[in-house]
């Protein structure tokens, strides 16, 4: 759902969707009700997904879940200068299975539930001060993890069946993890000259961790731990206060030329108790972690502006801390088992860009290009744990480390032409990254490959409707890290196996390219109805995007009917 201003008048949007690769249904509604003072907004959305076909006719187990959205927005405008807002929106994921582990015995299912209030104020009272803006708003997320294990060797589940149906389970556990926090921001935005803008500011946010765990074996009453994935309490902060400007150095019919800068403070800190670390003796004791990182960054750049050319250049410098999810998580994850680290250092990072965009009658087209080093970039790596590599459930221990740096470029580009009633389009992507340890230079982790498509569309004056055909493209993905060799989403030798190549000994050869046609068109069934038809992988190619662990879905008709009524 699109976020736009709420006008003056009534508006309805509705949708109903289909799609048959994965069975689903759903439908979602926007609706917009205001006059000059007061207005309102309120909208929703629910999608039921089946089984999951994907290109080889093969059904995914477990892939069935359910989407809902909701949001709700009042807005007021007291004097012509202000404007008062509250706003909630939210989505729901329910029942939503994960198979990836399914090879090493363990099936799991996630219930989510993500929810954002706010109210915002603004002020727009003049010439010198363009606008005063305060908002203040409370996020609320919720994840319930149900895992469940089967017996399972190196050759794969033994009752692979029964363990997709729950009858030949050995144990589960069940896992909530919540996050409540609290979020201020205020900036005031200025034009002391006219070829000047600045905007200043500052914003925090506060969070609140809460996390439990239950196991029982079959049979058995259940089992509360004194330890979910997180120690319930933590706590973690942010706040930062920042500074930009905007100089028009040079205004010509020709064009005009922009000079950029800013600068930002930002501090981070967080406090868990509880959290699980080796002693001198050899023991699990539970003891409190708490750090504080605070840094200053910038950044600096240019643009040149003409009616049909937009050309800008910029360096911008970054900051991170490290989260709780990487200092202090103490549970399985991925197909790994992760266990704390307290002393991790923030990241840096820099950042130098520069892109182009062009629009004349006949072509549009725009490009980017971006450099990045990151100083003490976090990473995974295999550790031990009271001396053991692996936990009692065969999952290697891995925690979070600092590299000394890693680097990353990439290229964006896009480009349309349009002739009559003829519209070409074309897009592609590539990024390349690099880890450096010392003067070793490795892979960086779950980089995406060479991505790109192109669309030909016709849209002819004397019918109620357009056609398009497409094709989307992925190059291989062969640059691997030490990391994606030992995920079975990435190097599994087969799809029932928890082994990977790495467990040989040989070379994973990484996710292979791949390429399919879609074809859609879209025609009006009556005034303010339209209807879409799209069939994508037309030609039911088997692939697979990199690093999802799932095939993608095979030949897919899909189809929605739109329908949207208005009054003034």
């Amino acid at each position: 759902v699109q976020s736009q201003p709420i006008g003056t008048g009534a508006r309805l949007r509705a949708t109903g969707t289909a799609a048959s690769a994965d069975a689903s249904a759903g439908g979602r509604f926007l609706a917009d009700l205001g006059n000059d003072t007061v207005g309102g907004r309120i909208g929703a959305s629910s999608t039921r997904y089946g089984k999951l076909r994907t290109g080889d006719g093969h059904i995914e187990p477990l892939s069935d879940f359910s989407r809902h959205t909701w949001r709700a927005e009042l807005r007021a405008n007291p004097t012509t200068e202000q404007e008062l807002s509250v706003s909630t929106r939210g989505v729901l994921l329910q029942n939503a299975g994960r198979t990836d582990a399914l090879p090493e015995g363990e099936v799991r299912f996630y219930d989510n539930t993500d929810s954002l209030t706010s109210a915002r104020w603004t002020l727009r009272p003049g010439t010198l001060v363009e606008r005063i803006q305060a908002s203040a708003g409370w996020h609320h997320w919720v994840e319930t993890q149900d895992r469940y294990g089967c017996e399972a060797d190196d050759s794969g589940l033994v009752d692979r069946a029964g363990c997709l149906d729950r009858t030949a389970i050995d144990g589960e556990s069940q896992r909530r993890d919540t996050v409540d926090a609290a979020v201020i921001a205020a900036d005031v935005a200025m034009r002391p000259h006219e070829t000047v803008q600045l905007v200043a500011g500052v914003d925090g946010q506060l969070e609140w961790v809460g996390s439990t765990r239950s196991d029982r074996a079959p049979g058995e009453d259940w089992i509360e731990r004194d330890r979910g994935n997180f120690s319930a309490g933590s706590r973690y902060r942010t706040a930062g206060a920042f500074v930009h400007g905007d100089l028009a150095v040079v205004r010509l019919d020709a064009g005009e030329l922009h000079l950029r800068g800013g600068a930002r403070l930002s501090h981070f800190g967080a406090h868990a108790a509880g959290v699980p670390q080796p002693n001198a003796a050899g023991e699990t004791t539970l003891q409190t972690v708490q750090y504080a990182h605070t840094g200053v960054i910038g950044s600096a750049g240019a643009s040149f502006i003409t009616d049909q050319l937009h050309v800008w250049t910029g360096l911008t410098q970054g900051f991170r801390a490290p989260n709780l999810e990487e200092t202090t998580l103490f549970g399985p994850e991925e197909s790994r088992f992760s266990v704390p680290n307290p002393d991790l250092k923030p990241e840096r990072s820099d950042t130098a860009e520069l892109g182009a965009r062009l629009r004349t009658p006949l072509l549009s087209f725009a490009t980017t290009g971006w450099l990045t080093r990151i100083e003490n970039a976090l990473d995974d790596a295999p550790t031990t744990w009271l001396g053991e590599v692996e936990n009692p459930d065969g999952l290697v221990y891995s925690h979070r480390v600092n590299v000394p740096g890693a680097r990353y470029a990439g290229i964006e580009a896009e480009a349309a032409t349009e002739v009559d009633w003829l519209t070409a389009s074309a897009h592609f992507a590539a990024t390349r990254g690099r880890t450096v340890d010392s003067d070793t230079k490795t892979p960086a982790r779950r980089v995406p490959p060479a991505s790109g498509g192109l669309r030909l569309r016709a849209d002819p004056a004397t019918l109620p409707a357009w056609f398009e055909v497409g094709v989307r493209a992925a190059a291989p993905q062969t640059q691997l890290s030490g990391g994606d060799e030992s995920d079975l989403r990435i190097c599994a030798i087969d799809a029932f196996a928890p082994v990977t190549y790495a467990d040989l000994g040989e070379d994973c050869p990484g996710t292979p390219g791949w390429w399919t046609l879609d074809v859609k068109t879209n025609f009006t069934l009556a005034p303010g109805v339209d209807a879409v038809v799209a069939v994508r992988n037309l030609l039911d190619r088997s692939y697979r995007t990199h690093g999802s662990g799932i095939d993608a879905p095979g030949i897919d008709v899909r189809a929605a009917i739109h329908a949207s009524w208005e009054r003034r």
